[in-house]
């Protein structure tokens, strides 16, 4: 019989996703988006985190935030309920959706990164 296990990877962390060249993203408790290279067979990170987005905003256990295999990262910004959201190229340039502030929250990209989907108003 086989059964699951579980590792603990990071004590302070939300919401983490796996990227495709092997980085973990993740939110921290206090606010804010981390990247730290993770290796899959020994199921350890690998170095410190790295900040990506210090503005990314974190309520409770929800980290907002959603990445495409090409490196498109979506999330929001700020505490507020009504926030903005926020999309960075992989190159690293930043721009605002044309989306009134609302509560938002559960964002995911579509398979092929062309749609964004999200929950609006509280979860």
């Amino acid at each position: 019989i086989e059964r699951d296990d579980t590792t603990q990877v990071l004590a302070q962390a939300t919401e983490a996703e796996l990227t495709d060249d092997g980085y973990l993203l993740f939110g921290h408790p206090q606010g804010g988006l981390f990247a730290v290279e993770f290796d899959q067979g020994a199921r350890k990170v690998v170095g410190a985190p790295v900040p990506i987005a210090a503005d990314m905003a974190v309520s409770s256990a929800i980290s907002p935030f959603a990445v495409t295999a090409r490196g498109l990262l979506v999330y929001l910004v700020g505490s507020d309920p009504a926030v903005r959201i926020v999309v960075q190229s992989a190159g690293g340039r930043l721009d605002t959706l044309p989306l009134p502030p609302q509560t938002v929250s559960y964002l995911r990209f579509s398979p092929d990164g062309s749609r964004l989907a999200l929950t609006r108003g509280s979860a």
